[in-house]
């Protein structure tokens, strides 16, 4: 298997590569590094879902695969 490097605004959590897309992207990235570093998940998928939802400019959060 191929370890893919990730892009500076994506992360990895559960097998599946997200990209922080919105205007706080650099905010965002480091929040969400470091909640996957301390290992708090339960506040990590629902940053996940809080930023996938559309607001009227598009969602803050993309999946990559």
């Amino acid at each position: 298997m191929q370890n893919k490097k990730l892009e500076p605004f994506q992360f990895k959590f559960k097998n599946t590569v997200y990209e922080c897309v919105g205007e706080d992207r650099e905010f965002q990235i480091m929040q969400f590094k470091y909640l996957v570093e301390v290992q708090d998940f339960v506040t990590l998928k629902n940053r996940i879902i809080n930023q996938s939802i559309d607001r009227g400019g598009g969602p803050d959060l993309k999946i990559i695969k």
